[in-house]
């Protein structure tokens, strides 16, 4: 179900809304995490904030403002396909963590990315940054790869051990204890400041 003050009507499992007239930035939140939806972005979505479509059983779905949270059940085996219009600067939370996600950001303004819990399975193509932009994983990551455009600054800190880790040019076989490497200016005003909480396994950061 919807629950919004102004959306599109749309086939089961379908959901929209407009841009909010007040809309500066938009926040998408998984209350429970997510686990096999793609993510995308499209700067053609018109007057729309959002387009998703889900297959199987269908998760509630509330807008508030510039604010979409999706709440999927608790067990579930079915894919989603989550556009977002791209003239609209986006902060994305999930809470318990990601599982086989794909998100296309490259044409996205991306505020923040915050994963609750860990992540797994995980690819994230990010665009050029316009400021100091965070991305913090709760938990420990495995197989995750974060894509971004040529030159763009990272900072990478984990909390647990590391194995098969790789930052550009820079591979980590196995590293007992936390780990902190940065590619490029650490100190330049647009880099994207990645933070995982727990271990790191076969997590990839490269350029485009």
């Amino acid at each position: 179900m919807i629950e919004t003050r102004s959306s599109v009507i749309r086939p089961r499992g379908e959901y929209a809304a407009p841009v909010p007239a007040a809309a500066g930035a938009a926040r998408l939140i998984f209350e429970r995490g997510t686990a096999n939806d793609v993510i995308v972005v499209d700067p053609d979505l018109g007057g729309e904030l959002f387009v998703a479509r889900f297959d199987g059983a269908v998760p509630r779905v509330e807008v508030d403002g510039g604010t979409v949270r999706i709440r999927h059940a608790r067990v579930r085996r079915n894919r989603g396909r989550i556009v977002l219009n791209g003239r609209v600067p986006w902060a994305l939370e999930l809470h318990g963590g990601a599982a086989r996600l794909r998100a296309d950001l490259a044409a996205a303004a991306l505020t923040e990315i915050t994963v609750g819990g860990g992540a797994s399975h995980v690819d994230l193509d990010l665009p050029a940054p316009s400021g100091r932009v965070p991305i913090r994983f709760g938990g420990g990551v495995s197989h995750v790869t974060l894509m971004r455009p040529k030159d763009v600054p990272v900072v990478l800190a984990t909390g647990g051990g590391a194995a098969r880790v790789a930052l550009d040019g820079q591979r980590f076989g196995a590293v007992g204890g936390p780990l902190q490497i940065h590619s490029g200016n650490p100190d330049a005003d647009a880099l994207y400041d990645i933070q995982v909480g727990g271990g790191a396994h076969a997590l990839t950061i490269s350029t485009r």
